[in-house]
């Protein structure tokens, strides 16, 4: 009997012993699998991330051989722009097959492209039409955002408000009135010099021309730098909703009508992208949609 209790015992300690041992194998093969997934995982990660590599390396190749080849281009163009015959007597006046063609130089000033950006900067064309270099063509699109820049800092320096209003009963609701002295004679210095400076950049031939389409502009986009007075009426029209509405009329004083606008807040997209949406011509005066108010306020009718 004690002999059957014995091996009892050793049967038992032996199960244990065996159990013991069995989930000890089996949380190693648990654990094993579970680090050769992650030695799996993290060498797909590292093979995307090869072929990720791989990919960049290839486009950048790319870029490079493309650059090379522009630059090749370019290089080949130039030399071949410096052995052009430019012989319109045998080549006609549209030599076929060729990458240019012959135009009078009288034809320039009236010729209708875009030579000047929206925010009147020199467009690319008015630097291909006139042949300039890269450097000629900065420092005339410096020397005329200048003049450009000088104007405005005018009219912000000298605008007062105003008891006088562009008009009375066009529209109802509460009017600002600035006004805005004559500043042509305080603008003609740096206009002078700046078709002083233009002639000793471009030379008289390409000044002549260039000198028409700058003279058109001030004219027709800057008021010939304002010759008379001008009023400034704001009119804050009451609406129903969450959008507002400021008219603003411009006039010479005495009456004559210069420009009108309609400004509302939040602005009218008209379904443009926003590069194409117009800006507000006196935004440098009144804000982006003339909620600016400067100086104090005159009084309502």
């Amino acid at each position: 009997m004690n002999n059957l209790a014995v091996v009892a015992t050793w049967l038992v300690a032996t199960s244990g012993v065996f159990l013991a041992q069995h989930s000890s194998l089996y949380r190693l093969r648990t654990e094993n699998q579970h680090l050769a997934g992650e030695v799996t995982s993290a060498q797909q990660r590292k093979a995307e991330a090869m072929a990720d590599l791989a990919n960049l390396k290839s486009k950048l190749d790319e870029q490079r051989n493309h650059r090379t080849a522009l630059r090749s281009r370019l290089t080949v163009e130039d030399a071949a722009g410096d052995v052009i015959p430019m012989e319109p007597d045998k080549e006609g006046v549209w030599p076929p097959d060729k990458p240019y063609f012959y135009l009078p130089k009288k034809y320039l000033s009236d010729a209708l492209f875009s030579w000047l950006e929206p925010d009147y900067r020199l467009h690319p064309n008015t630097a291909v039409v006139l042949g300039m270099t890269p450097s000629e063509a900065a420092k005339l699109d410096e020397a005329l955002h200048s003049v450009i820049d000088k104007f405005r800092a005018l009219e912000v320096e000298n605008l007062t408000p105003s008891t006088e209003h562009a008009t009375t009963g066009r529209f109802q609701g509460k009017k600002t009135s600035y006004r805005l002295p004559p500043l042509k004679d305080q603008m003609q210095p740096t206009v002078d010099n700046f078709f002083a400076s233009t002639r000793a950049l471009l030379g008289a031939s390409r000044a002549d021309v260039f000198d028409q389409w700058a003279r058109r502009c001030f004219t027709e986009s800057l008021g010939d730098f304002a010759p008379k007075a001008r009023i400034f009426t704001l009119t804050d029209e009451d609406l129903k909703g969450d959008r507002k509405l400021t008219r603003l009329e411009v006039v010479e004083e005495g009456g004559k009508q210069l420009s009108y606008f309609e400004l509302w807040d939040p602005p009218s997209e008209y379904g443009l992208p926003e590069g194409f949406l117009p800006r507000f011509f006196y935004r440098h005066l009144f804000g982006e949609n003339g909620q600016k108010r400067p100086g104090l306020e005159s009084s309502s009718k």
